[in-house]
């Protein structure tokens, strides 16, 4: 069985290492799986020797100039549209057409295609369809998340987040999309509970939905020695006497929810925030840095990187991850972390909640209201929550594993091939 898994890149954001690691689940199950991946993506850049890839040519063959382009249009439509400080993330549809690059393929896979593929042309193909819903993108006139808009369920008609006259656009690329929706042969994959609930509300029959969460590679698991994985991520020494918190991602994206977790910090006495050491793996921002120092937080950045090895250390070395997500799905952090042992305090009323049993491999806050995020932060402070590392790790082995994701997948695939 020959599958095609296409995605604008393989190397951007959560959704996108989600599509590489699926792939390499499959690679490392070539002999029980009968089935062979090829990635379909805007530039070959995956290294996996036991992956194939393939690139789609747009203008040139150029992959440099292929690449500005696209970054360059894109640009101009946000700009044109208003969207650039949105945290909805409006994407435009894309222009490349896979449909001659199909033939050899006996099922195809969508999933992150924001401007990547011309929709036209893939709803013309004819071999069977499964698309994976990573974010809502998909189900909208061009936002990744609605937050607490509606609109989408029923034609994204007067959007006001774009600006005048632009809005008639996402009207039409909502019917655009509304043409694979209401499709019956395709089948959707939904990776939590609350994306499947969002995806029947667009009008998607329960029979066409699968939930199968992200594929997390073995490798991220429980070490066992926080002081060594401390000390060969370069910690401070303080690390060994404070509350290290873990925070991965923006800390300026408002759906991220950094600015949440700042309001409750600043609620805390301040000999309860001194005793707090926050790491931060992501983009250097001086201003959120200056103010988290300024509530005497330290904190410790560790810049961008994304080998597994760093990965795995960091959530080895820390006490809690905290995701104080306004609107998210499944976010990739929260598994790694658990398959690391890492206990999370997370969102209460978001997807990320589905990850999380309450005092078993985690914490819910109501992120919303500072005072009681506030509160459950103080109290993980104040007192050593007693969780059983190794009992997260393997139970999240179980949750994340082959057996969970890459073999429903599987599943779906053969249900569809025969």
């Amino acid at each position: 069985m020959r599958v095609a898994f296409a995605t604008h890149n393989i190397s951007n954001g959560g959704a996108s290492l989600a599509v590489s690691r699926l792939a390499r689940g499959f690679a490392d199950c070539l002999d029980e799986y009968n089935c062979r991946i090829t990635l379909l993506t805007s530039i070959k850049e995956h290294k996996d020797f036991r992956i194939h890839s393939q690139a789609i040519d747009f203008l040139f063959s150029n992959y440099t100039f292929d690449l500005a382009f696209g970054k360059v249009s894109f640009a101009a439509w946000r700009k044109l549209h208003g969207t650039n400080a949105n945290p909805r993330f409006f994407s435009m549809l894309g222009r490349k057409n896979i449909s001659f690059y199909l033939d050899n393929f006996d099922i195809v896979n969508l999933f992150w295609i924001q401007r990547f593929l011309d929709l036209k042309k893939v709803n013309l193909t004819r071999q069977p369809l499964v698309i994976t819903l990573h974010d809502m993108w998909f189900l909208t006139g061009g936002c990744s998340y609605s937050f607490d808009c509606k609109k989408f369920e029923s034609g994204c008609h007067g959007c006001e987040e774009i600006r005048k006259p632009f809005q008639s656009n996402i009207a039409k690329q909502f019917q655009i999309k509304n043409l694979i929706v209401n499709r019956e042969d395709i089948r959707f994959v939904v990776t939590s509970r609350w994306m499947y609930e969002i995806a029947t509300n667009r009008g998607i029959t329960p029979n066409r939905l699968t939930l199968i969460p992200n594929y997390i590679p073995s490798t991220y698991q429980y070490l066992g020695n926080k002081s060594l994985a401390r000390k060969l991520l370069g910690l401070p020494h303080s690390a060994d006497s404070k509350t290290v918190l873990y925070f991965v991602g923006s800390t300026t994206d408002p759906r991220k929810g950094f600015d949440l977790f700042q309001d409750a910090l600043s609620l805390l006495p301040k000999s309860k925030r001194s005793q707090i050491l926050l790491v931060h793996l992501g983009p250097f921002n001086k201003t959120t840095y200056s103010s988290t120092a300024g509530l005497s937080v330290e904190i410790f950045p560790l810049g961008i990187y994304s080998d597994e090895v760093s990965q795995i250390i960091a959530y080895n070395s820390a006490d809690y991850l905290i995701c104080p997500s306004r609107f998210d799905n499944s976010p990739n952090v929260i598994a790694e972390a658990l398959m690391c042992g890492l206990p999370v305090v997370t969102s209460i009323d978001t997807g990320c909640s589905e990850m999380i049993t309450e005092r078993l491999n985690g914490l819910l806050a109501n992120t919303h209201n500072a005072d009681d995020f506030s509160t459950l932060l103080g109290s993980i402070v104040d007192v050593q929550i007693p969780f059983d590392s190794t009992l997260i790790a393997s139970s999240a082995a179980s949750s994340y594993g082959h057996t969970s994701t890459v073999q429903k997948y599987y599943e779906l695939y053969k249900q569809l091939f025969q």
